[in-house]
């Protein structure tokens, strides 16, 4: 239990230290691909709220674009599937937060990312088939 306790405290540290240089640095191009290359690999929620925080300061698409934005790695075993089915409802999931008009892109973005993952899935579900 206390190691638990231990492990929040340490993942609140992070969140805030993080969120604060999300804020003052969110225009620095090059550090913000720094801080989204080492919070992909967090859980979709936490990467959820850096992003939100990241586009309420900075709403430039060029900057946006070149976020990591998912985990560079995956595994699975047996059917790829269910890994990009995840990948999607991520994704489906962050399109709630880009509801105004300076954010167009960044949605038209997000929702070309969730088709090529669709279409992934499709081939992926040819290829199970060929493997049964």
């Amino acid at each position: 239990v206390r190691e638990g306790k231990e492990n929040q405290i340490i993942v609140r540290r992070q969140d805030d230290k993080i969120k604060e240089l999300i804020e003052k640095r969110c225009n620095d191009q090059q550090f913000m691909k720094f801080i989204f290359t080492l919070v992909s690999q967090f859980s979709s929620e936490r990467r959820q709220e850096y992003l939100a925080l990241f586009i309420k300061h900075n709403k430039n698409f060029e900057h946006f674009n070149k976020l990591l934005l998912e985990p560079t790695s995956w595994s699975s075993h047996g059917s790829w599937v269910p890994v990009i089915q995840k990948r999607i409802e991520f994704f489906e999931s962050i399109l709630s937060l880009f509801k105004t008009a300076d954010l167009l892109l960044h949605k038209q973005f997000i929702e070309n990312r969730i088709e090529g993952l669709r279409k992934e899935i499709d081939w992926e579900k040819k290829e199970d088939f060929k493997e049964d």
